[in-house]
C-alpha cells in the first residue's frame, strides 16, 4: 500500500494544482509572500537583475502569469543521501529556480522549487502561502511528503531514503523532522526503530516490530510494539 501511495502521490498534487481557481483575490498590501522570499530576498534586497525570467515583468518589476524564475549564478549538482525535508533544504541549500504562476509576484497555484542539490519540492500556493499536500523528489523519486496549513508544516511527515527505500515518519516539530517519538521503518515494512530524532538524525531509539502499515489522508500510520 505504501509503495502504491508513493508512486501515485505526484499525480495527486498536480491534480490539486489544476483544480485551483487561478483567480485568487490576493491583496498585495496584505501579502508578504512574494516569490523572492523563497530566494532569501526581501523588499529591500530584491533586484530583478539577480534573476532570469521566462516572461516579461510588470512595471513594478514583478512577474505575472506562469513561467520559470531562475536565480542568477546558481547551478544544480545532484546530491542527496539520507533523509531530507523542505525545511532542511531551505536552511542549508540554495534555491536554483521556481516554476509556477504569480499574481504581481505573489505565488499562486502549483509551484515547483528546484534546489542546487537536485531536490525539488512541489506544493499548491494560495495568495502566497503553501496549502495542503507537499512532496519532495530527487531523480524522479519521491523523498519527502508533508502537509501545509497557511504556510506552516503540520501533522505527520514521511521521508524516504533515495537509495535504500527506508522511511522515517512521525509528527513534525516546528517544521523539523525532530521529536521524541519518530519511527524509522526498514524497507521490509516489518521492522523499525522508534525513538528520538533531531533533524532526520537518530539520537536514541529501540527496535520495534511493525504489524500493520496503512495510509490515511496522505499520512502513514503504524501499528507497532517494542521488542
Amino acid at each position: 500500500m505504501v509503495t502504491i501511495w508513493i508512486d501515485n502521490i505526484e499525480e495527486k498534487i498536480i491534480s490539486a494544482g489544476n483544480s485551483l481557481d487561478n483567480d485568487c483575490e490576493c491583496i498585495r498590501s496584505k501579502s508578504h509572500e512574494y516569490f523572492y522570499t523563497k530566494f532569501a530576498d526581501d523588499e529591500l534586497s530584491y533586484d530583478p537583475a539577480n534573476y532570469s525570467f521566462s516572461r516579461g515583468l510588470l512595471q513594478d518589476s514583478l512577474p505575472e502569469g506562469k513561467g520559470i524564475i531562475t536565480r542568477s549564478k546558481t547551478w544544480v549538482w545532484p546530491k542527496c543521501s539520507g533523509f531530507t525535508s523542505w525545511t532542511d533544504s531551505e536552511r542549508s541549500v540554495k534555491l536554483h529556480s521556481v516554476e509556477g504562476g504569480w499574481e504581481s509576484g505573489v505565488m499562486s497555484g502549483l509551484q515547483t522549487f528546484l534546489y542546487c542539490n537536485g531536490v525539488s519540492y512541489r506544493a499548491v500556493f494560495k495568495c502566497g502561502v503553501a496549502q495542503g499536500l507537499a512532496i519532495g523528489s530527487f531523480k524522479e523519486k519521491v523523498v519527502w511528503v508533508g502537509r501545509y496549513e497557511d504556510g506552516e508544516l503540520v501533522g505527520k511527515f514521511c521521508a524516504i531514503e533515495p537509495d535504500g527505500g527506508a522511511l522515517l515518519t512521525g509528527n513534525v516539530t516546528e517544521g523539523e523532522m525532530s521529536g521524541p517519538d519518530l519511527t524509522f521503518l526498514y524497507p521490509d515494512m516489518e521492522t523499525g526503530l522508534r525513538g528520538s530524532w533531531q533533524s532526520g538524525v537518530m539520537v536514541a531509539a529501540r527496535q520495534v516490530v511493525v504489524s500493520c502499515v496503512w495510509v490515511e489522508e496522505d499520512q502513514i500510520s503504524l501499528l507497532q510494539w517494542q521488542i
